[in-house]
């Protein structure tokens, strides 16, 4: 249920800041994007893939058997960031 609902957020709302997360690092120009994409990527790719083969991982990382995810993490981190955005924006134009 995790992905169902973090996967529009980080891929379709939070798409803006992996794209210029991407640049920043293609460029070398590392900012507060390459921090955030840096993240955020971490967090969903860890996460899909303890979703998808939760038996990779040993005992010692299982909680009770289970992985582990960090999707809503990753989603929040998005919605956070476009927030502060805003808010950034509305302060500027006053």
């Amino acid at each position: 249920m995790h992905v169902a609902l973090a996967t529009p957020v980080i891929w379709w709302a939070g798409w803006p800041l992996l794209q210029r997360g991407w640049r920043s690092i293609v460029t070398r120009h590392l900012n507060m994007f390459t921090l955030i994409a840096i993240g955020v990527g971490a967090a969903y790719g860890f996460s899909a893939f303890a979703m998808l083969m939760p038996n990779i991982f040993p005992p010692t990382v299982q909680d009770e058997g289970e992985i582990a995810i960090y999707f809503e993490s990753a989603a929040v981190i998005v919605v956070l960031v476009l927030l502060g955005q805003v808010l950034e924006l509305r302060a500027r134009s006053r």
